[in-house]
């Protein structure tokens, strides 16, 4: 018979930075370590949406979105497990567990920042190890978020990315990097980064090369050369290493120039 387990941390930091340090791929990974490290999951956090969380040899939990509202709930319905690669929702093991839920709430704490509640539906062989782990990976995330500013004075802190066509530099940069947008009218693409954002699209009726550069990141390089190909992107500098790593330039569908980088061992830093 499944229990519900409570655990709560008050956390000094506003809603929409815990909300994305707590959700975020790479700081999800940071917070959760207590439970197992090198965990991380796949998918999107949108209602309705199906998301894996994995252990680093693939094996985890197969679940969905049960609900989202941005900043104040999000529920996990946990439906099966995965093994050597292959999902489990139907077994007579797993059908004694499952859906299990899994609760997180997010609401201004008295005289500020944010007060984190999290409700676990368990069964009883694993509330000891819940109960052990669970405060351990709350602190990480309290940690974690009261030593991120929310915004930094002077520093960079949003990007525009003139466009010509906006639904067709929409549809690049989802394809080539995953990025996922808010919809401000047909004139106007706000680029998400957690819950909040990192930049937006606006149209423009012509573009120019020059100006900034804009940098992004990538754990591989030549991955990301194939799926910038893929989508249509056009190479104008062909991967060539420099004393921080390897990077590449490519053109969007507009004619904007963008780069991507990656480390190579032992160093780090864009410039070349």
């Amino acid at each position: 018979m499944k229990t519900t387990l409570a655990y709560q941390v008050a956390i000094a930091a506003p809603r929409a930075l815990v909300w994305e340090l707590m959700l975020g791929p790479e700081s999800y990974r940071r917070w959760t370590a207590p439970f197992c490290a090198g965990t991380y999951y796949e998918g999107s956090w949108e209602q309705g949406a199906r998301i894996r969380f994995l252990d680093p040899k693939g094996d985890g939990m197969v679940a969905e979105i049960a609900e989202n509202r941005l900043h104040e709930f999000v529920s996990i319905r946990h439906l099966g497990e995965i093994r050597d690669g292959r999902e489990d929702t139907t077994s007579e093991a797993v059908r004694a567990w499952a859906p299990a839920y899994e609760n997180y709430h997010f609401a201004d704490a008295p005289g500020g920042g944010t007060e984190v509640k999290v409700e676990v539906e368990s069964l009883p062989d694993f509330v000891a190890y819940l109960d052990k782990l669970y405060p351990r990976a709350l602190a990480i995330l309290k940690a974690m978020c009261e030593a991120t500013p929310a915004h930094v004075p002077h520093a960079i802190d949003y990007i525009e990315i003139p466009v010509t066509d906006l639904a067709a530099a929409k549809r690049f940069y989802a394809a080539a990097f995953g990025w996922e947008f808010n919809d401000y009218g047909p004139d106007y693409a706000g680029i998400r980064r957690g819950s909040g954002e990192a930049g937006g699209l606006r149209p423009a009726a012509e573009v120019s090369r020059g100006g900034p550069l804009v940098i992004l990141y990538s754990e591989d390089l030549e991955a990301s050369l194939a799926a910038v190909r893929a989508a249509g992107g056009e190479i104008v500098v062909e991967p060539f290493s420099f004393p921080g790593g390897r990077r590449f330039h490519f053109l969007d569908p507009s004619g904007n120039e963008l780069a991507v980088w990656a480390e190579e061992p032992g160093t780090a830093g864009p410039g070349a």
